[in-house]
């Protein structure tokens, strides 16, 4: 994610990693980021071919809020930490606002515009990116917030996704009770 932000630069007019991750960061803020009706910043899909967009944010996208964090300090850019922070509350939200206290695949932030599972994509993955910018906020802008919300996911992973046997493994569905890891390890 920073290796973009530590490339030098190249001849005069050369496009270089950082100009094409200034060049992502603005595509993204005017294409892709969008409020919801409850307020949550969040980063929807747009269908190249047909130009719609949809009101669902992938949970992979999750990484966003550490790499604009990483770029705003890194570049002195406020901005980029101002999205960061709030992508990040929404990266939050969305699993935070599930019985299981973990993120579903994807969350649809139409309707009320709470991020609920999306129909069809309520599993979990074990992915890493919501923690990872967690640590990487925490980090970056020592705010306590950023800790606490990383303990109360890696509670909710302990409690749904750890195996008697030992390892880790995905759930079906967020939205329901209880221990529900699948059978295997991942």
């Amino acid at each position: 994610k920073s290796f973009l932000l530590r490339a030098p630069a190249g001849p005069d007019g050369a496009v270089t990693p950082l100009r094409l991750y200034l060049q992502s960061v603005r595509g993204i803020a005017t294409h892709l980021l969008r409020t919801s009706r409850a307020g949550w910043l969040y980063s929807g899909t747009l269908d190249y071919k047909s130009g719609a967009f949809r009101e669902e944010m992938d949970e992979v996208a999750c990484f966003a809020p550490g790499m604009l964090a990483l770029g705003g300090v890194a570049l002195s850019d406020p901005a980029q930490l101002v999205l960061a922070e709030a992508l990040m509350a929404s990266c939050h939200a969305m699993a935070a606002n599930t019985a299981t206290g973990l993120a579903p695949e994807i969350a649809w932030f139409g309707g009320d515009g709470h991020g609920t599972p999306k129909a069809g994509a309520t599993h979990y993955l074990l992915r890493p990116e919501i923690y990872e910018s967690l640590f990487v906020l925490w980090r970056l802008t020592k705010r306590e917030q950023y800790r606490e919300w990383g303990w109360q996911l890696f509670q909710s992973l302990e409690a749904r996704c750890r195996l008697p046997g030992g390892g880790y493994s995905g759930v079906e569905s967020v939205s329901g009770t209880g221990s529900m890891a699948a059978p295997r390890a991942q």
